[in-house]
């Protein structure tokens, strides 16, 4: 993921719809990619949590760190706001 992530690129959304399980390293990668993406003028983000994701993200604390938002839709809107 990170070889096709240029420096002009200004927004990051990852969906996780399709994902039913996350571990450390897929919760490292998160944070590796939003770490990227933390500058001004660019935007991160994940999406479409399921309730398993979900709970590892928040007892882990990346909620805190990560935007996340409940529909690539409504990530969308968010990002075209700013």
């Amino acid at each position: 993921m990170e070889a096709e992530i240029n420096s002009a690129d200004q927004a990051l959304l990852l969906d996780f719809e399709r994902v039913s399980y996350i571990s450390s390293a897929g919760l490292r990668i998160g944070l590796i990619m939003a770490k990227q993406f933390n500058e001004p003028g660019k935007q991160f983000g994940i999406c479409s949590l399921s309730d398993p994701v979900s709970e590892v993200v928040v007892a882990s604390g990346f909620d805190e760190i990560i935007s996340i938002y409940e529909s690539r839709d409504a990530a969308i809107g968010e990002f075209k706001k700013n």
